[in-house]
């Protein structure tokens, strides 16, 4: 604004309403959380629009193998309306056993996608579609168990790795490929590595060094 009171150069807008957004909320999570294994792994979303049945949720998981070629399978999903995990970083799927009233099916389509140039790449992506239509701000968590044989790449995966991506066709509000919020790390140290010196430490003199820090992930020997 031009306003002689004070005005205001261009400034960014402190809120937009969403159009089409899950809200910072999409969660991948694996168990166990080993590279190279097969795993269950288990997805949590909220979107701020309607899905329909006809209309799909794609989930991008660089650097995963799985069974050659493309597969189907239905799953029963649980939903709530509360955002607190059902299970500590859903590492524990024991809820799938107990599934309450607040449940929807989802066709879940799994495909490869193998680039061989000067190196070998892999994709898998996951296409969700419901039975029900999706409604907003409820919770949706999804288990795709690890006999599917959906398996984590040999380099692991990094805390909140944005090269994971989710996208939805959805009519209410398309969603172009936005990293997923949250992946769990498979091999991570997080923010623990910790560096210091003797406490008199001076430039070109010899000093202590100690490294301490918290692997997320187990050693073997010879690691």
């Amino acid at each position: 604004t031009n306003a002689a009171a004070g005005p205001v150069l261009p400034t960014a807008v402190a809120f937009t309403q969403p159009v089409g957004s899950f809200n910072r909320s999409p969660t991948v999570t694996f168990d166990p959380p080993f590279a190279t294994a097969a795993t269950d792994v288990g997805v949590r979303f909220v979107t701020m629009m309607m899905i329909q049945p006809s209309e799909r949720i794609v989930i991008s998981l660089p650097g995963w193998t799985m069974p050659s070629g493309s597969v189907a399978w239905a799953f029963k999903a649980r939903w709530s309306t509360t955002s607190e995990m059902l299970s500590p970083v859903m590492q524990n799927f024991s809820f799938v056993a107990n599934f309450s009233s607040s449940t929807t099916f989802f066709n879940v389509t799994s495909g490869n996608d193998t680039r061989t140039d000067s190196v070998t790449t892999y994709l898998t992506t996951l296409t969700l579609s419901s039975s029900d239509a999706i409604m907003p701000l409820r919770y949706y968590d999804i288990l795709l168990p690890r006999h599917l044989g959906l398996t984590i790449p040999d380099v692991g995966v990094r805390t909140n790795d944005p090269a994971f991506v989710i996208e939805t066709d959805a009519e209410a509000g398309v969603v172009l490929q936005t990293p997923v919020a949250t992946t769990q790390p498979v091999g991570s140290f997080l923010a623990s590595p910790d560096l210091r010196f003797s406490a008199n430490a001076m430039a070109d003199m010899p000093t202590d060094v100690v490294l301490s820090f918290a692997a997320q992930m187990v050693f073997t020997p010879g690691d």
